[in-house]
């Protein structure tokens, strides 16, 4: 199939048949002319070398070779190629939940300054991708947009708190939204999504979203921060310290939701880490990702067209060319070019 990329360029060719019409009207106009200067078979006297001949092929010349020139300017394309296309690196964003239940405390110091260490070791052995973070409770907000800025990354996760949340809870659906909102579009790097969470979820359909999510590119890994037995959440109040209660005044015990964690990465083609020594986890992940972009080399092939301008390009200026040196007198080619 033939197409042309700057299809726009053809409405040039509209203007060929004007040229036309007002070259026959000129050359109308010339035989007038003549014949009010003498009678014909005198002006061929007088003008012997004179080709009517040559005239028609400079003038079908110089049309061609515009109609040549405006095709190429178009770009006509035709059949297709195959290019396999390996992805340049990772661009990764961590999602950290700040809701109140990461505070718990059956991992030490707590589950979110645990989580803070994790993505700083995650981090510093990831300095050549791009990262950012997202912070989020029943609500996610970009926090550091994708950069190579290790210590900002640094900065903005340490200091990271439940303060900072505006509603309490934990919507796993707006993290993902939100990463899919905040990665660059165009960019032919992997897309990681990597969310650290108790998976304590209610109500989001979070699960539709990853795949969703999966299917545009965007692979979502889980870490679950927590233990099964769980722990009660500490506050402070006006009494100290305190334990988050139920509405029937029972200290609430937050527990890692496993399962939902490793359907949430299943669906989103990840990859779950339960919590271990930070050297095993980054190894992991590397591994995963280098997986990842191995497979993106192997499976990714963009299909373009071949473009042909040039072909284009050279008949019309060879057309004008031979149009520019053909002279108008009779004789051969060689004796007849301009001086």
């Amino acid at each position: 199939m033939i197409r042309f990329e700057h299809i726009e360029y053809l409405w040039a060719l509209a203007a060929l048949p004007l040229l036309g019409i007002l070259y026959l009207l000129a050359q109308r106009f010339r035989a007038k002319a003549l014949v009010r200067l003498g009678e014909l078979n005198l002006i061929d006297r007088l003008g012997p070398q004179l080709s009517e001949r040559k005239r028609r092929w400079k003038s079908i010349l110089l049309f061609l070779g515009m109609a040549f020139l405006i095709l190429g300017v178009a770009n006509p394309q035709w059949g297709t190629r195959q290019q396999k296309v390996k992805r340049q690196s990772a661009d990764i964003f961590y999602a950290l939940d700040i809701s109140k239940s990461m505070l718990a405390q059956d991992i030490r110091p707590s589950r979110l300054d645990r989580a803070k260490r994790v993505i700083l070791d995650f981090a510093s052995n990831f300095k050549t991708e791009r990262q950012g973070l997202i912070l989020f409770a029943a609500d996610s907000y970009l926090a550091l947009p994708l950069t190579l800025d290790y210590s900002a990354l640094e900065l903005i996760a340490s200091t990271a708190n439940p303060n900072q949340a505006g509603t309490q809870g934990t919507s796993l659906l707006s993290v993902i939204q939100k990463a899919e909102e905040s990665f660059q579009e165009g960019d032919n790097r992997q897309r990681l999504l990597i969310i650290l969470t108790d998976g304590e979820d209610h109500e989001d359909p979070a699960l539709e979203a990853a795949k969703a999510a999966q299917e545009t590119g965007l692979v979502i890994c889980t870490i679950g921060m927590g233990t099964d037995r769980g722990a009660r959440i500490p506050l402070e109040d006006i009494n100290g310290q305190g334990f988050q209660k139920d509405q029937q005044n029972r200290e609430v015990i937050s527990k890692l939701n496993v399962g939902m964690l490793e359907e949430l990465a299943s669906a989103g083609g990840g990859l779950y880490l339960p919590l271990d020594n930070s050297d095993n986890m980054t190894s992991l992940l590397r591994k995963f990702i280098d997986r990842l972009e191995k497979q993106e080399f192997e499976e990714t092939i963009f299909t373009e067209y071949e473009s042909y301008f040039q072909y284009f390009l050279a008949l019309g200026l060879i057309f004008l060319l031979i149009e520019f040196f053909l002279g108008d007198r009779k004789g051969t080619v060689f004796s007849t070019l301009r001086n």
